[in-house]
């Protein structure tokens, strides 16, 4: 089916169907004919991929536990700094959605450009690092005692002194 609704059967003269996001529709019929106009526009209506993305869907918001301050702490880095609090942290992830509504609309009325998207990205695998000239030499020189290029014994570094990004 066009929308993305799967047929589950159906006894009669009707059919079941439901969506992948989990949204089920009866339709009424024989397999063999069209829905009718009133049915399609009920299968159109209020399906979750037709609607728009807000301004905000396309900033990374992060609610996270804070050990120091005991509580969440939802922050959306690029679109302002700071951020909010709180025990429950949904409650928290939903007052940060409404701060990060009220920035857009600042810089909307402000008329600045809005920041860079920072969700959904794709991300190459590669950055450049300035490290400088000695740095550069020291870690090359360690990378030829460890027998491995040195993009690769870079690597290997930030494994090791990174496990807090869960990387292995």
């Amino acid at each position: 089916m066009k929308a993305g609704f799967v047929d589950r059967g159906g006894k009669g003269s009707h059919r079941n169907f439901k969506h992948p996001d989990g949204e089920k529709i009866t339709i009424s019929g024989n397999p063999a004919h069209d829905a009718k106009k009133y049915q399609e526009r009920e299968v159109l209506k209020d399906n979750p991929r037709d609607k728009k993305m807000k301004a905000s869907d396309q900033y990374l918001k992060i609610v996270e536990w804070s050990e120091e301050d005991q509580c969440y702490i939802g922050s959306c880095p690029g679109v302002m700094r700071g951020g909010v609090h709180g025990d429950d942290e949904a409650k928290v992830y939903k007052e940060l959605c409404e701060a990060v509504e009220e920035w857009i609309e600042v810089y909307q009325e402000d008329g600045e450009k809005l920041p860079s998207a920072t969700a959904g990205k794709e991300y190459s695998g590669k950055f450049v690092v300035r490290v400088g000239k000695e740095l550069h030499k020291t870690l090359a020189v360690d990378a030829l005692r460890q027998g491995e290029s040195l993009n690769a014994y870079c690597v290997h570094l930030l494994k090791e002194e990174s496990p807090r990004y869960g990387i292995k």
